[in-house]
């Protein structure tokens, strides 16, 4: 064989086993990691949220089991929730419920699922049960259109629909009120 041949010859053998080994690197190389997206949103156990007033002072707290919120602009989701207003507003109801939903600014609360509203000031305990309310906090208005019972020792009502100022401590029943007093 002639040197020219066996150059050829080396040149085809070395690009054949340039092509096969590139081809074998190229298959048994790892997969790039998806790219994660980031998604807006969070959640939290056992939350206790402060709400601050105008003036940087405590308004309420709200304890829930479970809080996770979508994304900034949305309603937290509540489980467990337990709302008490702080001493020194002069709110003295403590407002309790299974399930709930925050706005995202904190002004509004929306409770379901078997609502407790109980006075915690001086006795005798007034409490009120509703299957939904409406809170609107800076406002201190708690309302529903739903069916509810409101009792105070040996005392009850039932009406649908209420319209309670928690602040002032007046209750607006709306409609169908059938009550029993008791001396």
């Amino acid at each position: 064989m002639t040197s020219t041949r066996v150059l050829f010859v080396l040149l085809a053998v070395g690009a054949g086993g340039a092509v096969w080994l590139k081809s074998w690197l190229e298959d048994s190389a790892v997969a790039p990691e998806p790219e994660l997206t980031a998604v807006p949103g969070f959640y939290m156990l056992d939350a206790d949220i402060v709400a601050l007033g105008e003036d940087g002072q405590p308004v309420y707290h709200l304890n829930a089991t479970r809080l996770e919120q979508q994304g900034e602009d949305q309603p937290a989701t509540l489980e467990e929730i337990r709302i008490e207003y702080d001493p020194r507003t002069g709110i003295d109801w403590v407002l309790t419920a299974p399930h709930g939903e925050v706005s995202a600014d904190l002004g509004e609360v929306w409770l379901d699922g078997g609502v407790e509203i109980v006075s915690s000031g001086e006795a005798p305990v007034t409490r009120m049960l509703a299957d939904n309310l409406t809170v609107q906090i800076e406002t201190h208005m708690a309302m529903t259109d739903g069916p509810v019972e409101i009792s105070q020792g040996e005392t009850s009502v039932e009406a649908v629909g209420l319209l309670a100022n928690l602040m002032d401590q007046t209750v607006r029943l709306q409609s169908r009120v059938h009550g029993q007093y008791s001396p």
